[in-house]
């Protein structure tokens, strides 16, 4: 089974709540993430 993943710098430039860019990301089929950066 082949997973995927996708770095969250990707993402960076939108303005959600983290939350909310996880679910995205889950919903758009991505089975894991990798945080970089300071998501506090």
């Amino acid at each position: 089974m082949v997973r995927t993943a996708i770095n969250l710098y990707s993402v960076r430039e939108l303005d959600l709540p983290m939350p909310e860019i996880l679910d995205r990301v889950a919903a758009a089929g991505y089975d894991g993430v990798q945080f970089s950066g300071d998501y506090g």
